[in-house]
């Protein structure tokens, strides 16, 4: 009995201890080979299958991103006086909060390296949703946040909490009066949820607050003659079935329902701005569909794994028409010239199916990159026109097909982007900013240079 229970205790010890070899191998080869010698090859990426090195590398093409230091390139205003200006004990309290956010980082860092990160982690939890399938759980977690939620209707979603809006609204305020002083236009979108505002297919017991987030967050910004372009209204009438506008397996619209969203908000500049896009680039019957059958399963799919999602077809809407770009995404080291396919499209997330370590999404060539600058070669209205949108994912297939009727569109997306937001408006001084963040995105508070509605 002894022999057994020493046995039993010498195999868990060494279970232990290679999954701690695991983690620390892991974090090594991101934090260290990769991110700070540089080193990408097929070892490094076999290693990190399932880590997201995002901010690295691309994990489906291999491209190593350049590391910007956006704030030394785009500075704050009080950049040089943040000693003076906090001051009198609170400078203590700064340093309180930076130790905290440091160790909280430290902390989220190795969570994710002992769960999400885990080796052969999608077999495990697969394993468990089978198992679950099997007893016919569909169990509905108590975090509002993280969690997915199976809906009635058979699609896939997440719930978010009540929050204040008070801080964002007060963000875009001082944004618009800069703007102002400045004389360039302002506008907010209101990019939908997929939660519907009139049937929403929850449990019983279970809240979601998205749509009233930005329904309070619009009537602030109203207050405050800030133009609002709700595109929330605009999904019912193109689809009959609200959620048909949303991928299952996903939190986002589909690429179709962000090409007629594109043709909504150029109708609004037209009528509302004076812009001139032309309406041929908002027909559907210039357009060549092309059909990935199968071949995309979700962000939400991904966590809840093929044992209880399916993959669905994925569609890219090609010009049939002439077009001539050039986009610049340093990060990256793109700076490239050529037709719509060429420039804003990048077919290489589509030429394997690889359900939870491909994003089809990122076949749009815009996609969460902290810049990017799209320059419209062969346009014939709307010419010298500059937009700049500081948006979210949502607006990954929805930029290029308003790049297609304005000459200048650059993008800032501010989870990634850490300089100032005022002073990249400085630089390329655009006509209009358009700020376009999806519901799920009115959360928070805006305070951290890495969220939402910071746009200081």
């Amino acid at each position: 009995m002894k022999k057994m229970t020493f046995g039993v205790c010498c195999g868990l010890v060494t279970i232990l201890c290679v999954f701690m070899m695991s983690i620390v191998i892991k974090m090594g080869t991101k934090n260290i080979v990769v991110e700070k010698l540089h080193v990408n090859n097929e070892l490094t990426r076999f290693i990190l299958q399932g880590v997201q090195t995002a901010d690295v590398i691309d994990e489906a093409t291999g491209d190593m991103f350049v590391q910007i230091d956006w704030e030394a390139l785009y500075p704050f205003e009080d950049s040089t006086n943040i000693v003076q200006v906090v001051g009198d004990g609170k400078q203590i309290q700064s340093i309180g909060e930076i130790y905290t956010e440091k160790v909280t980082h430290i902390r989220n860092v190795v969570n994710d390296y002992a769960t999400t990160y885990l080796m052969n982690r999608i077999g495990f939890v697969e394993s468990a949703y089978r198992y679950d399938a099997v007893m016919g759980w569909k169990l509905t977690p108590s975090s509002a946040t993280d969690g997915i939620v199976f809906l009635e209707n058979g699609y896939l979603a997440q719930i978010h909490a009540k929050n204040d809006t008070t801080k964002i609204a007060e963000n875009m305020e001082n944004l618009k009066k800069y703007l102002e002083e400045k004389n360039i236009d302002f506008l907010y979108v209101q990019a939908p949820t997929k939660m519907s505002m009139t049937e929403k297919y929850l449990p019983a017991g279970m809240q979601d607050y998205a749509n009233e987030n930005a329904d309070e967050l619009i009537q602030k910004l109203q207050r405050a003659e800030i133009s609002v372009l709700d595109l929330r209204p605009e999904m019912y009438k193109i689809a009959q079935d609200y959620y048909g506008a949303f991928y299952i397996t996903d939190h986002h619209w589909t690429t179709t329902t962000a090409f007629q969203m594109a043709g909504v908000l150029a109708q609004y500049l037209n009528d509302e701005y004076g812009y001139a896009f032309d309406e041929k680039y908002y027909d559907i019957t210039n357009y060549t569909v092309q059909k990935y059958e199968n071949a995309f399963l979700g962000s939400l799919g991904k966590k809840v794994t093929l044992a209880m999602a399916e993959p669905e077809n994925f569609e890219l809407i090609v010009p049939d028409f002439d077009t001539d770009f050039t986009i610049q995404i340093p990060e990256r080291k793109i700076d490239i010239r050529g037709t719509f396919e060429d420039t804003l499209l990048d077919y290489r997330h589509l030429q394997k199916i690889d359900y939870y370590y491909e994003n089809c999404y990122a076949a749009y060539m815009n996609r969460n990159d902290a810049t990017a600058a799209i320059h419209n070669e062969s346009l014939t209205s709307n010419q010298g026109k500059r937009i700049l949108f500081i948006k979210d994912s949502y607006a990954t297939p929805f930029i290029p097909y308003i790049a297609l009727g304005v000459e200048y569109v650059d993008t800032l997306y501010e989870i990634r982007y850490t300089g100032s937001v005022k002073s990249y408006i400085d630089s390329i001084q655009p006509d209009l900013v358009v700020v376009m963040y999806s519901a799920d995105n009115v959360n928070g508070d805006g305070s951290k240079k890495t969220s939402a509605f910071y746009l200081q």
